[in-house]
């Protein structure tokens, strides 16, 4: 009996040494996936971490590059109310106004319509009325075009033609006039890549809408003008080719006038 009681007694102990040897390897087992887990945790928050700051960093540069610097400059006048006089650090500008407003107006139209252009109906129905031979020349792929810069052209008689839509732009300016020479200037060319005509309608309408020779302007407009044209892609021609800026440095001014030194 006191045999089969110590072997009783020896069994318990031992199997509550087992119990707990087994109850210590799970808790250390998961202690180890808990410790694996957080570092794995700890790792995946560094690698969005750095792909956060990657981004922030790609975000700050493009916003940098989209970001032009405007050099100084200080608007002295208006010449022949056609040309504008401004001051910079090493001598001045020469700007011709109607093809500085050109080059703003054909970068801001092309923009505009190579998104989601925004049409509206004109309130009272544009009609125009063309010869015989303008209506020969007024193809599909014209039509096509206009249709793609928001202008919807429909027949409307045998020799007349409706304008049904516009871009909301355009109200902007004195709409019936402004189409009737857009319409003239499609018709006109013989252009049959449709990607130039394209952009020759685009730098029509920006010539259209913008700044003439002999427009006065006030001294805040042409502030305006020049820091606008300055942020523009490509500002030192207009669309048509013409140069819309002339640089004189100081060392030109003072070779012209012979000083001493030059």
């Amino acid at each position: 009996k006191q045999d089969w009681e110590h072997i009783a007694k020896l069994f318990i102990v031992e199997t509550s040494v087992n119990w707990k040897h087994v109850k210590t390897k799970r808790c250390c087992q998961k202690e180890t996936r808990n410790g694996a887990n957080t570092r794995i945790e700890q790792h995946l928050k560094g690698i969005m971490l750095a792909q956060i700051c990657s981004k922030n960093r790609h975000k700050r540069t493009v916003e940098e590059k989209n970001e032009k610097t405007i050099p100084y400059f200080r608007v002295v006048g208006q010449v022949l109310l056609t040309y504008i006089i401004i001051e910079i650090k090493d001598g001045f500008y020469i700007v011709d106004q109607h093809a500085a407003n050109e080059r703003i107006n054909y970068e801001k139209f092309t923009k505009l319509l190579n998104s989601k252009i925004e049409v509206c109906t004109p309130l009272i129905p544009l009609i125009i009325n063309l010869s015989p031979s303008e209506i020969k020349r007024l193809t599909d792929d014209k039509i096509k075009i206009l249709n793609q810069i928001g202008i919807e052209v429909e027949g409307f008689g045998l020799n007349t033609i409706k304008i049904s839509s516009i871009p909301v732009f355009i109200k902007e300016y004195s709409e019936e006039k402004y189409l009737e020479e857009i319409i003239d200037q499609v018709i006109r060319t013989d252009k049959i890549d449709l990607i130039e005509l394209r952009k020759h309608v685009i730098a029509t309408m920006a010539c259209k809408a913008s700044i003439k020779a002999n427009d006065h302007l006030e001294i805040r407009e042409m502030e305006d003008l020049i820091k606008t044209l300055f942020t523009c892609d490509n500002p030192t021609c207009c669309p048509h080719g013409r140069p819309t800026i002339v640089h004189f440095t100081k060392y030109d001014i003072e070779k012209m006038f012979k000083r001493s030194g030059i």
